[in-house]
């Protein structure tokens, strides 16, 4: 992807100014009386505006100083963890938040959340105030999940994956690559990238010689330069679904410089065929 009409380091900084600017407009704005799930769509949004901000920054490299040498370095391993997320944010973010049917929408903000509460009640509370927001959370839940039961979509699945939701599997058994395809990834793509950021992200022996062997600056801000042209398809892939959202995105969007920077990026499933082959 780093070819000669992506600069990708340049359509970063256009795409990262223009998604925290979208995000923004909202802040502030009144949501509607029974839409209050909708403010979580913020929320997540600002969790992935936050990742790439950071990227950025590590990109920008660090110094460790060791009995009065310095040394400079570009920690890429945490580039890659830390794009792994970014990854996840716009698949989940599209799973949760995406479908133009905004009740089958609502329905899927209900099983995320309770999966997310689930998960802090199977842990082991080692404070009182952890134990107070267990006991606290736990008749929510429990209210979350009856309601969640008795939605259309709920009762629309079959057996196994109402199974699923119910013990917290927001997404009812589907894997990370049939939620990227329905994401707009190219699946053959995604298995490729995606694994090789799961690597990092689980200390994987190659990735800890990757670590290794890149023992000069220049090398582990070439490595770290590969992970920018997934980031740069990661927010256009985010900041056309999300200009459908909000007016006032969209008005962003439309007036923005970085519109076009946008549109070359926002590449989907059938972009990556040359490469990939066309999918089954």
């Amino acid at each position: 992807m780093a070819t000669a009409q992506h600069d990708l380091e340049k359509d970063y900084d256009g795409l990262l100014g223009l998604l925290a600017s979208m995000v923004q407009a909202q802040s502030g704005r009144q949501i509607e009386d029974g839409h209050a799930w909708m403010n979580d769509r913020q929320t997540l949004a600002k969790k992935l505006a936050y990742h790439l901000r950071t990227i950025q920054s590590l990109r920008a490299g660090d110094t460790f100083d060791i009995d009065g040498a310095q040394s400079r370095f570009i920690d890429h391993g945490s580039i890659t963890v830390l794009a792994r997320a970014v990854v996840e944010n716009v698949i989940v973010f599209a799973h949760v938040f995406g479908d133009p049917d905004l009740e089958a929408s609502r329905f899927n903000h209900m099983a995320w959340k309770f999966g997310g509460v689930m998960d802090r009640q199977k842990r082991q509370a080692i404070t009182e105030a952890a134990r107070q927001t267990q006991e606290q959370e736990r008749p929510h839940a429990e209210a979350l999940l009856a309601e969640i039961k008795g939605h259309r979509s709920f009762q629309a699945f079959s057996k196994g994956k109402q199974k699923k939701i119910a013990q917290g599997g927001w997404s009812g058994g589907r894997q990370w690559q049939e939620l990227a395809v329905d994401a707009g990834f190219n699946q053959r793509y995604f298995r490729t990238v995606y694994s090789y950021l799961c690597d990092y992200s689980h200390a994987s022996y190659a990735a800890a010689m990757q670590v290794g062997q890149a023992d000069t600056l220049e090398v582990q801000s070439e490595m770290s330069r590969s992970i920018i042209g997934v980031m740069d398809l990661c927010m256009a892939r985010f900041i056309a679904p999300y200009a459908e959202l909000f007016e006032s995105a969209k008005e962003i969007l439309e007036g923005s410089e970085a519109k076009l920077v946008a549109s070359k990026w926002n590449l989907g499933s059938r972009n990556f065929e040359p490469i990939y082959g066309a999918e089954a």
